[in-house]
């Protein structure tokens, strides 16, 4: 009888115990679930706002071949990576560069938006995984660190454009110049990299923004 009871307590135990894991394991599960819906849904929402703001652009100086002194739809992309990494930056900037074609007259404007956005986001995501030691998102709260890879993705942002725009623009404005072209995109680009650069870093990292959503 003695035997039963120690062999009945230890069954009661080891029944608790794994239901107890049972039960970590389901919660694991939910956070993860609950981790990407929340990522899916802050990718959506960047991606909305960046569309929603676009028409914003049409009162903003524009130069004289129609380009757009300062485009602020990319700016809710690097919002979005900021908070929740390169996966979640990516999927807002892709389904919002999908979602404005059909509102842009030239259809190739969110071409180059996407173009010039992604060399900065990819830069950023490749500082965090050489520099940060393994604290991701927060590597990017320090502004030495943030501007430095952002330097870095202008550059590279420049070697894609300067291109980029050499074939395209003579189709559209002939008379435009080698010089022209890559005067007016190097300042363009540079002015576009520093406000977009700015206005995310204050909207997530100025504030409580990110200790609050962000999700690395």
């Amino acid at each position: 009888m003695r035997k039963s009871r120690t062999s009945n307590s230890a069954s009661v135990i080891e029944g608790k115990y794994t239901h107890s894991m049972d039960s970590d394991l389901e919660l694991l599960g939910e956070s993860k679930s609950g981790v990407l819906a929340k990522k899916i849904t802050t990718a959506a929402l960047m991606a909305a706002l960046s569309v929603a703001v676009s028409p914003i652009v049409s009162f903003l100086p524009r130069h004289s071949w129609g380009i757009a002194i300062f485009d602020p739809v990319s700016v809710f992309w690097i919002i979005a990576f900021l908070l929740g990494g390169l996966e979640v930056g990516l999927l807002s900037t892709v389904i919002g560069t999908i979602a404005l074609l059909p509102f842009d007259p030239t259809g190739i404007g969110p071409m180059f938006k996407i173009l010039a956005t992604l060399p900065m986001i990819v830069m950023l995501w490749v500082g965090t995984k050489i520099r940060s030691q393994g604290l991701g998102g927060v590597y990017l709260e320090n502004p030495t660190s943030y501007f430095v890879l952002i330097v870095i993705g202008y550059i590279i942002r420049i070697c894609i454009m300067v291109p980029v725009n050499l074939m395209l623009v003579p189709l559209f404005f002939p008379s435009a110049t080698f010089m022209d072209i890559f005067l007016v995109t190097v300042v363009l680009n540079a002015l576009q990299s520093a406000l977009e650069a700015e206005l995310s870093y204050t909207v997530v990292h100025s504030t409580r923004v990110f200790e609050q959503f962000g999700m690395w």
